[in-house]
């Protein structure tokens, strides 16, 4: 082609002749200048002849480059991505990689196991090795391949330790093999492979050589090659090249980054280590698994550390099945293969649908299932968990009795399905590794890995590949390892595990998606993703967690995630979240307090705060706030820079707490003696208690807690406002919460109207203790603390319109129960009353709140005058007292004592001192044992049983936390039965109540929202138990209509008269020296208690005793 240039040159030039011809005649015996000629024709744009195909043309191509070595790039990751420009060799020749072919070559195994040890480091996933042993099976013995090496090794150092043999190599060629000294002194064999430059008298000239015996090249002067003898040229080369199978780097690369191969240079150099043989070429080999095993003395085991798994661990290189599979197909044909070769083990009649996948464009439920490290975690579906829950209880139902028979019928790459060790259960895996009796066994459905005795792991029957694998491989995005770490340490991966996963039940994660790529490992997809947990009740970024906790250290695309500096709307918005930016990085106090103040002051000067909220500054200042590094007064400050912003917009205080804002806040309140601070926060509080979202967030960060220490006399009168509309807020929308409020909590709210000498602040407790009494629970808490006595004082003392309001709410409430109206009758609160509605001081609602008490209380003491009379009306009766029943080992004689007669009767109980009076044993009154008729209703946190039995005096009650036991006599009749409840209740928490024709026994449940199916633990049907249907509660009703309905006796007249005999009954009888005031007209009434002290004068005894 050249010469026809040049002759036609001239004439193209002139253009005399513009249609020249080049024909080119190929026939069969040179057929090997196709390559050459295929080249010419696609610079030129001519097709090929249709006799030649492109196989023969690269087939020509390998057969030229056929003296080359094979492409490193096939050799490591089974496919050269720059084949057209590549100059080495990718095809396989039986006569150059055929094992044992080449004179200078170990003869190397084709399978088996090898014990080896690493000289020299190429990257990450290639290396040069000394083989030391080698077994062909289990079966075999171990043999050893050291003894060319150490005769190799003491002939050279023999050798030229005699100065005569030191001669330098002349002349000097490429592919001579020679000595060479290192600058320790030791002797080497190299080969050279390049001159670089030649010897002068000024240069000693330089030479590229390779280490035959471990590996590794170098340039090196040529006058230090020295001449070997004729023996040490005959052992063959010691060095062995490997290569770690089925891994590749991250991102499709096809080259290794610098960490990874520092990881590996560190991680194998000069280790000894085992290998599996899957593939034997020329000199190199291919092995899968290679692993180091560490000795345990103490305990007498081993651990193994895996090479091709640590790196995936790690995240410097992902899962590259084809590997060995395409070096497999090269040899195909050309050379005997192992038995058990991959390619012919794969059993592809087994196929599962589809891995699961995550939406890409919505927030994905899952759950965490398995962690390497937070750039390599396995999450499942939470929408497809129960048809995989289900799967598995079918396999494990299956595989009950299966007995391992010690075969294993599942080959590499195969489905299978494993049991275990952890838990004993049977899952769905592949496996992907195997050595001696053991298989390395990928679970799909969860991302773990075991390996597992291979008795214990069995083909993936057909029934069980319904559903596809349920592992999703994630990386945690916008995070990396903190700065003196190269890699992830294990607290990172247990804090972000204990972050995430629940201690007895499986939590809930919310992740979106970032990127996705393919993922080798589950034949689906890997995402990078923004993980959030919501176990508390807050919305938790995962990485910004880790990084607060100083376990990570954030991205360039975290610091603008989560501070939107480029997309702020506005110049100033833009410089706030700069500073937040900034805050966020800065470390000393100083710096941190600078910016907090310039941040202060452009909040101040915006004018429209709702700006805040659409730039995202309140998320960041949210965002800085969590940051472990800032100091305690420099998040003082922030706090209230933010108090002062919030004050003026609802949505900025509902953002701080949506933003994770609420946990910095408490910290300041609890620890802040500031008063102006104080009533800040607390109105803070209450704003964000009247949404559900944040008033949870309030609740789970401990809010009641919070609450019960502000309730305080030292605290100022807003402070406790603010903190009772928050607690009224939260017991109007949580009935959980009302039933359940710590005690602590009622005690110092009774403690507040007992001891404080402010009216203004009366109200506020005494309405919270009002929504608290509707409880039984409560209302027996407040009974222990005086909280009735000091109602009662207070309405004595005290003419407000809203403290009376709200202490008559109080004293309605607590009447519910006969004690505590019997008390209200004992402190003459009746005529209190009566003054109330006739005062000029209160308005007309007051006086109409007032008016059911005094009705209440009006009807309590008609009934009980009533029932005072109707025993004065009953005939002369005896009671005999039994010897046997309650006091059965009494010595005291039966006798007969009148039920109203007159008289002192303990006269008539004597203890019996001489043995001559007989026992009237035909006296006694036999007692009868039956059963009370039983009716239970339940509520979500309690369980209410009705003994219907009127008029109970002194019954014996047992309650543990599993059974209930009652006993009570009525009439000569034991009612008594003993019961094994459902479930476990408080025994330490239990209230009783006769209410006239029933007694009320109230169990609270030990486990809140646990709904009983049944009353006792017995499923079998217990006659004298029947359902309280009138006071049940189904979990559906509305909380404000599940109210409890309290025992309301029937109402008696106002007369009574005895048979014959017309009689007026006067309740209200008075001696004559005491005063009516009931008959005072309201004037009087006022002035009357203008007489009476006030709260602030009167002292603590005259409280007491004000009644």
């Amino acid at each position: 082609m050249g010469c026809m240039i040049r002759h036609f040159e001239s004439q193209l030039k002139e253009k005399k002749n513009s249609s020249c011809q080049s024909l080119s005649f190929v026939s069969a015996d040179n057929i090997h200048a196709l390559s050459h000629m295929s080249d010419i024709l696609f610079r030129s744009g001519q097709p090929l002849p249709s006799s030649i195909t492109h196989e023969q043309v690269e087939q020509a191509k390998e057969e030229r480059r056929k003296n080359k070595p094979i492409c490193n790039q096939l050799k490591a990751f089974g496919v050269c991505r720059s084949r057209m420009h590549c100059g080495d060799r990718h095809e396989v020749f039986t006569d150059m990689d055929e094992p044992g072919t080449h004179p200078d070559y170990i003869d190397l195994p084709k399978q088996g196991t090898v014990k080896l040890i690493v000289t020299y480091i190429v990257n990450a996933s290639h290396c040069y090795v000394r083989l030391l042993a080698h077994r062909l099976s289990p079966d075999h013995k171990v043999v050893s391949m050291t003894t060319d090496y150490v005769k190799l090794t003491v002939e050279l150092q023999e050798w030229y330790t005699d100065p005569v043999n030191i001669i330098g190599q002349r002349p000097l060629q490429k592919d001579n093999l020679c000595g060479y000294k290192d600058q320790a002194g030791c002797y080497s064999r190299v080969r050279v492979e390049a001159l670089v430059s030649k010897e002068t008298v000024d240069s000693p000239g330089i030479a590229n050589v390779y280490f035959v015996d471990r590996g590794g090249r170098e340039r090196v002067g040529i006058d230090k090659l020295l001449k070997l003898p004729d023996g040490l040229r005959q052992i063959k080369y010691q060095a062995v090249e490997v290569f770690v199978s089925r891994v590749k780097p991250t991102d499709k690369d096809y080259s290794w980054n610098p960490r990874a191969d520092n990881y590996m240079y560190d991680f194998l150099t000069n280790k000894e280590l085992d290998g599996k043989i899957v593939l034997s070429l020329g000199n190199s080999l291919w092995l899968d698994p290679l692993v180091e095993r560490c000795h345990l003395e103490e305990t007498k085991s081993s651990v193994e550390i895996h090479t091709r798994r640590e790196m995936i661990k790690q995240g410097f290189a992902v899962d590259n099945p084809e590997h060995i599979q395409n070096l497999v197909e090269l040899c195909k044909g050309k050379m005997k293969l192992p038995k058990d070769t991959p390619l012919t083990q794969v059993n592809q009649s087994v196929k599962l649908p589809a891995p699961a996948r995550l939406n890409e464009d919505t927030a994905n439920q899952v759950y965490l299932s398995a962690i390497e490290n937070p750039h390599h975690i396995y999450i499942q579906p939470v929408k497809s968990n129960y048809r995989l829950e289900s799967l598995m209880q079918n396999l494990n139902r299956k595989m009950a009795d299966y007995q391992p028979t010690g075969e294993c019928q599942v080959a590499l790459g195969e489905l299978c399905i494993a049991k275990c060790s952890i838990d004993d259960r049977w899952y769905r895996g592949r496996v992907l590794d195997e050595k001696d009796d053991e298989r390395d066994v990928f679970f799909m459905d969860h991302g773990d890995m075991e390996w597992v005795q291979k008795g214990y792991v069995c083909p993936l029957p057909q029934e069980f590949t319904d559903l596809g694998p349920q592992a999703i491989q994630c990386s945690l995005e916008a995070i990396e390892p903190v700065a003196y770490q190269e890699t992830w340490d294990d607290k990172t991966t247990e804090e972000l595990w204990n972050m995430c996963v629940g201690e007895t039940t499986k939590v809930s994660v919310t992740v979106e998606v970032q990127s996705t790529a393919l993922c080798d490992r589950t034949g689906g997809y890997r995402y990078k993703v923004n993980m959030y947990n919501e176990m508390g009740g807050e919305k938790i970024l995962v990485s910004k967690r880790l990084i607060d906790a100083g376990l990570a250290q954030p991205t360039q695309h975290f610091m603008k995630m989560m501070f939107p500096i480029e997309t702020s709307p506005s110049e100033d918005i833009q410089q706030l979240n700069k500073l937040c930016a900034q805050l966020y990085q800065v470390k000393s106090s100083q710096g941190q307090v600078g910016l907090v103040t310039k941040i202060d002051e452009l909040m101040s000067s915006e004018s429209d705060k709702t700006s805040l909220l659409e730039g995202g500054c309140i998320r960041a200042l949210c965002q800085v706030l969590c940051n472990g590094k800032l100091k305690e007064n420099t998040k003082e400050l922030l706090v209230l820079s933010l108090l002062r912003v919030s004050s003026e917009s609802s949505r900025i205080c509902h953002e701080i707490a949506n933003e994770g804002g609420l946990k910095s806040i408490h910290n300041a309140l609890m620890k802040t003696s500031d008063v102006g601070l104080k009533e800040d926060i607390t109105s803070f509080i209450q704003e964000i208690a009247t949404e559900k979202r944040t008033r949870d967030l309030f609740l789970a960060a401990g809010g009641i807690t919070i609450l019960q220490h502000l309730l305080d006399l030292n605290n100022s009168s807003l402070v406790i406002k603010n903190v009772c509309d928050t607690l009224r807020n939260i017991l109007f929308y949580n009935d959980v919460v009302r039933d359940s409020l710590p005690t602590e909590v009622i005690s110092s709210l009774c403690a507040l109207i007992n001891n404080t000498d402010h009216i203004d602040r009366l109200a506020h407790p005494l309405a919270v203790l009002a929504d608290l009494a509707k409880n039984p629970r409560n209302r027996d808490v407040m009974h222990e603390h005086d909280a009735l006595l000091a109602a009662c004082n207070i309405m004595w003392a005290v003419r407000d319109d809203k403290v009376v309001q709200q202490t008559v709410l109080l004293l309605k409430t607590l009447g519910s129960d006969y004690e505590a109206r019997q008390m209200m009758l004992e402190h003459e609160i009746l005529p209190c009353i009566s003054g109330c509605v006739m005062s000029h001081n209160l308005n007309s609602q007051t006086k109409d709140e007032c008016l059911p008490l005094m009705d209440m209380i009006d009807q309590h003491e008609i009934d009980e005058a009533s029932r005072a009379h109707s025993q004065k009306a009953l005939p002369q009766t005896e009671l005999t007292i039994p010897k046997t029943h309650p006091m059965a080992q009494s010595k005291y004689s039966i006798q007969t004592v009148p039920l109203n007669g007159g008289g002192d009767a303990s006269h008539l109980l004597e203890e019996e001192d001489s043995d001559e009076m007989p026992l009237l044993e035909e006296d006694e009154v036999e007692i009868k044992q039956c059963h009370p008729k039983i009716l239970w209703s339940q509520h979500a946190n309690s369980v209410l049983l009705s003994v219907q039995l009127q008029d109970v005096k002194h019954p014996i009650v047992n309650v543990t936390t599993s059974s209930i036991s009652f006993s009570a006599i009525l009439e000569n009749i034991e009612y008594e039965f003993e019961l094994d409840l459902f479930s476990r209740v408080d025994n330490t928490n239990f209230t009783m109540v006769s209410a006239g024709r029933e007694f009320l026994i109230t169990l609270y449940k030990e486990s809140i929202g646990i709904k009983w199916t049944r009353l006792t633990q017995t499923k079998t049907k217990i006659p004298y138990i029947s359902v309280d249907f009138e006071r049940w509660q189904d979990d559906d009703e509305d909380a404000q209509n599940a109210k409890r309905k309290p025992f309301t006796p029937k109402k008696t007249s106002y007369r009574l008269q005895e048979p014959g005999i017309e009689e007026s009954v006067d309740y209200h009888h008075r001696s004559e020296d005491e005063e009516d005031l009931s008959e005072r007209s309201g004037d009087e009434f006022d002035k009357a208690f203008d007489d009476i002290p006030t709260l602030s004068s009167r002292s603590d005894t005259d409280r007491g005793l004000s009644s």
